[in-house]
């Protein structure tokens, strides 16, 4: 079967849209007389049953040409977990009878409401040969994926990034960008939340806006703690950005003055909001969303590594961000705050990884 990616994100409880895949036969006009079968089961139950998986295939167990294009698609359970498809394509002549194709599913139970985009390092990205990074996809299923397609500054894929997981390197030079605008502007609600380990201080991490402007951007600055960062209005969270250490990084915004409005944790502990004695009320620029720079500044782009982002267009409740937070931790290895405490491992995980 060919067209399938090897891994897709699908929130708690949602259907994957039908994906078309093709299967090749072969054998000229003797297999084509063959009944050909294709069927797909889970590894997991529990979060993808058999029963919520669907192959739409109009000569199914019936005598087919050389190459056919069924379509595969599934609803998970509202759950937390992994879970691999496996495809197989049986005929019933000589020869090889059936061939098998498998992807892999992970489901998190996140919030979806004024979900903007969704990247991670595990699924949607496109590379080359060099692992050279052209695109991420976005899977919160708005479609703002990014991308950068001048190979001197794409980012490079790291197969064992943090916590051993697939994540993006950043060498101070790449970046990754929605073509698009992504509707975030004047005084906007937004949440983002990104893990990340950074390799250098005076660093730009992600954002959008317009960075050339005072306010009229948003995003994250390392230069040595954690900024929160409106373009030469800055906030700072507690905590020393410490080279070398993953971090779980999220920002809630409410309307009205940064100092007041701008709500920040690190690794899920309560930070409050940000410090300074700035009152500015943002007013952002409606421009694309970057992953290495913050908006369309073009300096200090950032240097380490990257293996999850969220963006909302709403101001999170705090059930919601700690939801995520919990996720997030828990997935990368990240230990928490004291006010936040791990959960309990959930449905037949094989690998031992946490996913809440």
């Amino acid at each position: 079967a060919t067209n399938l990616q090897l891994n897709y994100l699908l929130t708690a409880g949602a259907s994957m849209p039908a994906i078309a895949f093709a299967v090749d036969e072969g054998g000229g006009a003797g297999e084509d007389t063959q009944a050909l079968t294709v069927t797909a089961v889970s590894s997991n139950q529990a979060v993808v049953p058999d029963a919520n998986i669907t192959v739409t295939y109009t000569d199914n167990g019936a005598a087919s040409a050389s190459a056919v294009v069924p379509t595969i698609a599934l609803t998970s359970l509202a759950v937390n977990g992994t879970a691999t498809i496996t495809i197989t394509a049986q005929d019933d002549g000589p020869g090889t009878p059936s061939t098998n194709a498998t992807f892999t599913v992970r489901v998190a139970d996140i919030p979806t409401g004024g979900f903007i985009g969704w990247w991670g390092g595990d699924a949607g990205v496109t590379k080359d040969g060099g692992n050279l990074v052209s695109q991420w996809n976005d899977f919160s299923g708005t479609g703002n994926h990014v991308l950068q397609a001048a190979g001197a500054v794409q980012p490079t894929y790291t197969a064992a990034g943090i916590n051993a997981l697939p994540s993006l390197t950043f060498d101070g030079a790449r970046y990754l960008q929605t073509s698009a605008n992504v509707g975030i502007t004047g005084d906007d609600d937004f949440s983002m939340f990104v893990v990340l380990n950074n390799s250098a201080t005076s660093v730009f991490v992600l954002g959008g806006g317009d960075a050339f402007s005072a306010a009229q951007s948003y995003g994250y600055y390392i230069d040595g703690r954690f900024n929160t960062s409106y373009a030469g209005v800055q906030g700072t969270l507690n905590g020393t950005a410490t080279s070398g250490q993953a971090r779980v990084w999220a920002t809630v915004k409410e309307p009205g003055p940064i100092n007041s409005k701008t709500f920040n944790t690190l690794d899920g502990g309560n930070q409050g909001n940000i410090g300074g004695s700035s009152a500015v009320t943002p007013n952002i620029t409606n421009l694309p969303f970057a992953i290495g720079r913050q908006g369309n500044w073009n300096g200090n782009k950032f240097q380490g590594t990257i293996a999850e982002v969220l963006l909302y267009s709403s101001a999170l409740s705090t059930t919601d961000r700690q939801k995520i937070e919990l996720y997030l931790l828990n997935r990368y290895g990240i230990t928490g705050a004291p006010i936040i405490s791990k959960i309990p491992d959930q449905v037949g995980l094989t690998d031992g990884v946490v996913r809440n």
